[in-house]
């Protein structure tokens, strides 16, 4: 199974978990690792590196989603990434709950990491939307 982990500031990974359990139940193969003010870079990758030793061992390939592009989380997934050599490994920036949930759900058809990425992004694409205002406004 492809492995999930979620990384943001603030308590935003820790949150992303809770949302999807509730509204999707418990996952498996699903963690996550929060930047909070006063940690070091240092402590960040070391959560990292706990919530990947936490996936089940016969984890075929991670997906990381993160919450923003140029923060440590983003940097630190995109090094994790490079260093790895268990498996795969693609971080997605941006994140939204629809692409993770459906990346979720997703895992128990999908073997193939790279197709979850795609998938990933594709929906969290389709799910941001505008409603209401003037549809013709254009920033002059």
């Amino acid at each position: 199974m492809i492995g999930i982990i979620i990384l943001g500031h603030a308590g935003f990974a820790g949150e992303m978990i809770h949302v999807i359990e509730q509204v999707e139940s418990p996952q498996r193969n699903l963690a996550a690792a929060d930047y909070r003010k006063g940690d070091t870079p240092e402590q960040f990758r070391a959560a990292l590196e706990a919530a990947a030793a936490s996936l089940e061992p016969d984890t075929n390939g991670v997906l990381i989603f993160t919450d923003s592009a140029r923060g440590t989380p983003y940097k630190s997934a995109l090094a994790f990434g490079e260093a790895c050599t268990s498996y795969p490994v693609i971080t997605v920036t941006g994140v939204n709950l629809p692409a993770v949930v459906e990346s979720a759900l997703a895992r128990s058809y999908l073997n193939d990491v790279e197709m979850l990425a795609d998938l990933a992004v594709e929906h969290g694409r389709k799910q941001v939307m505008r409603f209401g205002g003037n549809p013709d406004h254009s920033q002059e």
